[in-house]
């Protein structure tokens, strides 16, 4: 009977080469790997003291991929792999004869726990080593990061049950997967929890997204737009395409702070020196105050005031680097995009934005914006000058709007009372207009609708002061016609109503 056999060690970067090495590769061949460089400044910022690895490992996504091509090749490709766990500390390393015959303490075993940063897949490959790898992300730094597309993994370790939220990321092959097949995978990891869609390998996505490709599906030479989004519409779900290029006017950061609010992944498609390049957004870090001055060429109009003004930086998985690779928002050049990123130091370009959604959700961000934009002449004149102000623009599920609406302490009971009880769709855009960290107004839009079909599903008041100016703006005769040209008829009764509504708000803000 095969067993397992574990081996400990300190955590360095030479133990950490010396775990992934295989037939095809010594320790001294990946002297110069920039995924294990990467992994190992990661590893090292999170705290990282030991590694255990457990070998022979059977990977699924790894076998899927073995016996699609692999196998079939004269070289003698093994199935199996090995497995890294990385740990705080040097419990794990000290308590390893514990590990093996069973006999940890309860402390020792939630010490381990609380420890534990992830796991590491090494292939038998030549070259792309770094297989399925789950990962802590870094600290929340005060609640400035956050990372919304990340899940639950559970992980057993001869019987010790483990568990971590992350995103799986692994390094492209160049044989069944390319960048935009990583990064595809790493997003249905995600949409698979959420829309209850499938979790294909990399080969499979591959193979589903080429059905229009010229020449062979492997091995692959990359994906490009068309066939990633046909990829996406094999599990199940619709693309949502964003071209970043020919519109400069998107607000990209606040578009894709939107979208990431449900917890889906975007996979951001960018120049880089080599080419076309993907990466799949599972992040980003917002400060508490406006850190750029617009993020959409000036058009000699007030732009609409979001949410990714005060974004510094996205965090995506990406294949050239490592999982949770820092994206540094930086001024977009002469000859691209309004906004571009840093990223290791070099400066990327991005040309198109792909979203996989569940089907009925129709109603886009820009559509959302567009009648974002009709409000906005009325809470210009609403709110005085010296105040600075900002829409808060996010798609999420309605079921879990009423758990944050629940557990709001701004909120009054009245209000409450009044969410908790409304009929919503399940997916809804939530806009909520806000002073610094309090809510003012909250614009709720029906995401299963169409632009045209007035898809402004309710109003929410927060701030009676708010309230009582733009009642007395709605209620003056000689602007209501223009009112109503502006806001069209429905969203100035929509407006008008939920405002004169006597109903109690507790913040005092002006």
């Amino acid at each position: 009977m095969p067993y397992i056999e574990l081996a400990a060690s300190v955590f360095t970067e030479q133990s950490l080469r010396e775990a992934l090495v295989n037939n095809f590769a010594t320790a001294e061949d990946l002297a110069g790997h920039r995924h294990i460089q990467y992994l190992f400044g990661y590893l090292r910022e999170l705290g990282a003291g030991c590694l255990l690895t457990e070998a022979p490992y059977t990977d699924a996504d790894f076998l899927d991929d073995f016996t699609s091509y692999y196998a079939r090749c004269f070289a003698p490709f093994q199935s199996t792999c090995r497995r890294i766990h990385f740990f705080r500390g040097t419990l794990a390393l000290e308590a390893k004869p514990k590990i093996i015959s069973g006999t940890l303490t309860l402390p020792e075993v939630e010490q381990l726990r609380s420890d534990y940063l992830g796991f590491v897949v090494a292939r038998p490959l030549p070259q792309a080593v770094i297989g399925r790898t789950v990962l802590k992300p870094y600290d929340n730094d005060g609640g400035r990061r956050k990372y919304p597309c990340t899940k639950r993994y559970d992980v057993n370790l001869l019987g010790i049950a483990l568990s971590i939220h992350s995103l799986a990321f692994q390094e492209q092959d160049s044989v069944l997967a390319a960048c935009a097949t990583v990064a595809l995978w790493s997003c249905f990891q995600k949409t698979a929890s959420l829309f209850g869609t499938t979790t294909p390998t990399p080969s499979v996505i591959t193979k589903a997204s080429q059905t229009i490709h010229l020449g062979r599906s492997l091995p692959s030479q990359g994906l490009n737009i068309l066939e990633m989004c046909s990829a996406i519409r094999h599990i199940g779900l619709e693309p949502e395409v964003i071209d970043l290029e020919n519109n400069p006017a998107v607000p990209l950061l606040s578009l894709l702070y939107g979208y990431l609010q449900l917890e889906t992944p975007i996979v951001l498609a960018v120049r880089v020196p080599e080419g076309f390049h993907a990466i799949a957004l599972v992040g980003y870090s917002i400060r508490k105050d406006r850190i750029h001055q617009t993020e959409v060429p000036s058009s000699g109009a007030m732009s609409l005031q979001m949410a990714g003004l005060r974004i510094d930086k996205f965090y995506g998985h990406d294949d050239q680097v490592g999982p949770f690779c820092k994206l540094t928002v930086k001024p977009g050049c002469a000859d691209g995009p309004f906004v571009q990123f840093e990223r290791e130091g070099n400066l990327i370009q991005p040309f198109a934005a792909i979203v996989p959604l569940y089907n009925k959700i129709r109603l886009t961000f820009l559509d959302v914006q567009s009648w974002l934009n009709r409000l906005h002449s009325v809470i210009t004149i609403a709110i005085p000058p010296n105040i600075s102000y900002y829409w808060d623009v996010g798609l999420c599920l309605s079921n879990n709007y009423k758990t944050w609406i629940r557990e709001n302490p701004d909120a009054s009971p009245e209000l409450k009372q009044e969410v908790l009880l409304a009929a919503y769709p399940r997916f809804i855009w939530r806009c909520a207009l806000k002073i610094g960290p309090f809510d003012l107004l909250h614009v709720i839009f029906d995401a299963t609708g169409i632009r045209r079909s007035f898809p402004v599903h309710s109003i929410s008041r927060w701030n009676e002061d708010l309230v009582q100016i733009v009642c007395h703006i709605l209620s003056e005769p000689t602007s209501e016609a223009a009112l109503k040209q502006i806001l069209t008829i429905k969203f100035f009764e929509l407006l008008k109503a939920s405002v004169v509504s006597e109903k109690p708000m507790t913040l005092q803000i002006f």
